[in-house]
């Protein structure tokens, strides 16, 4: 699998591709873990008693010198003076004119962050396949690194059918491709290393299959996926490989499938606009986000704004467009190609239902779409 260079942002959401280790350690000296004075307590000392020195130790200042029985103030996070071996809180301590006194005795190492107490140097920070989240970022920053190699997973799109042109003749019998762009899009972890539009020469699609997998970590084809005497695609994936399952029995999903060729996987999207999509987000988003470490997507529970019939023999997919937990259904069907630029969610609804309005359904949200 490829990978690439890119600062901290990007990196977010996406998987390390190398061992990311400290450069140093945090801390990098002692510091201290409250407010209040940085003590040097004298060997063999009560540690009760403290000459104290004018001046605050801050984090990002210069380091103060302590002598044996000396004291300073001290904020959180500041590093301790040079020869300072604890911390006594604020609340502990009472102070008169040039002088510290401790309410207990003052202990070594008492509220101090060590050197190299969180992370020490060599350390691993990231593993390759880890998922970059949020919480990386400081960690990271304070190591001084800004830019993250991660893994990029490559796909090739092969488009099929006789009658998809690139540039098509108006009011002619060919049509443009319009789906292998937009998969494109939403595979947005990915590099496209290449997009293909074949007839439905079988013979065709086998060798370009072939040439996917030498060079693909995922192969998307569109189109051929249904039972009709041109919808070759299945056949062809087993011819060089497997189709792990076929279909569902949810309208829009039953034309879809996923297999292996060589250990590469493969996502067959049917040639419908909106059927592809949803067939993308429910297989194709799935792999991809495990290939790229990313998280997959997860369902969320809305309730419905308004009333929504199923009339099908069977559980179906339905676009909606959602808002603040709501959702209002949009008009049924795989080539209804305006639908989309209205819906930002779609969801299974059972079949031969009449759902009321407030009933609550299931939706994942469309890539892109909020």
């Amino acid at each position: 699998m490829r990978s690439t260079l890119v600062p901290l942002a990007e990196a977010l959401g996406r998987a390390s591709a190398e061992t990311v280790r400290a450069l140093h350690p945090e801390p990098r000296v002692d510091v201290a873990a409250m407010d209040g004075f940085a003590l040097r307590i004298p060997p063999r000392s009560g540690g009760f008693e403290f000459r104290l020195r004018r001046g605050l130790a801050r984090p990002g200042r210069p380091r103060p010198q302590l002598r044996i029985g000396q004291a300073i103030e001290i904020a959180t996070g500041a590093a301790l003076p040079r020869g300072a071996n604890a911390v006594l809180r604020r609340e502990r301590a009472r102070t008169q004119g040039r002088w510290l006194f401790a309410r207990r005795r003052a202990a070594l190492a008492a509220d101090v962050h060590r050197a190299g107490e969180d992370v020490r140097r060599g350390d691993v920070l990231l593993r390759p396949g880890e998922r970059v989240r949020p919480y990386h970022l400081p960690q990271l920053l304070d190591q001084g690194i800004t830019r993250l190699r991660v893994r990029v997973p490559r796909v090739t799109i092969v488009a099929t059918g006789d009658e998809i042109r690139r540039r098509p003749v108006p009011g002619g019998p060919h049509i443009r491709d319009s789906i292998s762009p937009l998969i494109a899009q939403l595979a947005r972890e990915a590099e496209v290393v290449r997009m293909r539009r074949l007839g439905d020469d079988p013979r065709r699609l086998v060798a370009a299959l072939r040439e996917a997998a030498a060079s693909s970590d995922l192969i998307v084809t569109i189109g051929g996926t249904s039972i009709g005497r041109h919808d070759r695609t299945k056949a062809a994936v087993a011819s060089v490989g497997r189709v792990l399952f076929a279909g569902v029995r949810v309208n829009v999903l039953k034309r879809g499938a996923v297999g292996e060729i060589e250990g590469i996987p493969i996502v067959m999207l049917p040639g419908q606009v909106v059927a592809a999509v949803i067939v993308w987000h429910e297989y194709g988003r799935t792999i991809l986000a495990r290939l790229a470490g990313s998280a997959p997507a997860r369902p969320e529970a809305a309730r419905l704004a308004a009333r929504l019939r199923n009339p099908h023999a069977m559980d179906s997919l339905f676009l909606f467009r959602y808002d603040r937990g709501r959702v209002w259904p949009r008009r049924w069907g795989v080539r209804l190609f305006s639908e989309l630029a209205h819906a930002d969610a779609y969801g299974v609804v059972p079949r031969r239902s009449d759902l009321a309005p407030g009933t609550q359904v299931e939706v994942r949200h469309l890539v892109g779409a909020r």
